[in-house]
């Protein structure tokens, strides 16, 4: 990605920045200039829209820069934009590579679907159904499907799958957790702090299946997404998540707006 910026001299994708500001989707609602439309092979249209009066550019900028903005996307986008900006610095003072193109969006749930990744482990089912042995209770699931993550909700439990493809549901022992946020991928991370484990991370239940029958993990452990509470309080406290604890959807298309970085 490095060598990208520096070949093209330009941010060719946004980083995808969450706004802590209440009422900045209000003011994006009048309609802009358009500019491009389209619909993807998902079903998803992308619009470009330019805003051009001055009184409404400085009532967004005001609104976007008067609370902290969360990286929901982009973490690495914004650390190689970093190092690019700090060798312009020591080459040619380059002004345009202080600044860096990102989406915000308000952190409300119309604006956007927060999905889980799960866990796919180096360890057996009974090993790991071992190992969370005084944080969870096990109980039989069947056979996993995508309804599998709706009784998750409803139960408020994790889901356990094993090789067969068929699932063990893992209730929190509320006692067992001192101190720890009620987030799965923190509680399960708490828990199997003492375990010697490999993890990999997969989105969707059918991907997840499908890296366990072919023995990409030996099982795996479905979570719950994070809610738009959860990530909205530690962004005003400053907390870390846990690696990959969130998926935010839809994904915004690279090359529909690049910006120069040629001072």
């Amino acid at each position: 990605r490095l060598d990208l910026t520096r070949a093209t001299r330009a941010n060719l994708s946004p980083v995808w920045g969450l706004s802590l500001t209440a009422g900045l989707t209000s003011l994006l609602e009048e309609p802009g200039d358009l500019v491009s439309s389209f619909v993807d092979d998902d079903g998803v249209t992308h619009q470009i829209e330019r805003v051009s009066q001055p009184t409404r550019i400085s009532a967004i900028r005001y609104a976007v820069s008067s609370h902290p903005v969360l990286i929901a996307d982009g973490h690495h986008r914004y650390a190689i934009s970093r190092t690019y900006r700090d060798e312009q610095r020591s080459q040619s003072g380059d002004n345009a590579s202080e600044l860096t193109m990102t989406y915000v969006a308000e952190l409300v749930e119309e604006q956007l679907s927060v999905a889980a990744i799960h866990r796919l482990y180096d360890l057996s089912p009974s090993q790991l159904i071992s190992a969370l042995e005084g944080f969870y209770v096990p109980r039989a699931a069947g056979p996993v499907s995508a309804e599998t993550l709706q009784t998750m909700d409803s139960t408020s439990c994790m889901c356990l799958v094993d090789e067969s493809g068929n699932g063990t549901f893992l209730e929190p022992i509320e006692t067992a957790f001192p101190g720890v946020r009620e987030m799965d991928s923190a509680r399960l991370e708490y828990a199997l702090r003492d375990t010697t484990h490999a993890v990999q991370y997969q989105h969707g239940v059918d991907e997840v299946l499908h890296a366990i029958h072919t023995g990409v993990a030996q099982c795996a452990v479905l979570i719950r997404p994070v809610s738009i509470d959860e990530i909205r309080r530690t962004a005003h406290t400053g907390d870390l998540m846990p690696p990959k604890s969130t998926f935010f959807t839809p994904k915004l298309r690279t090359g529909l707006v690049m910006r120069s970085l040629d001072a």
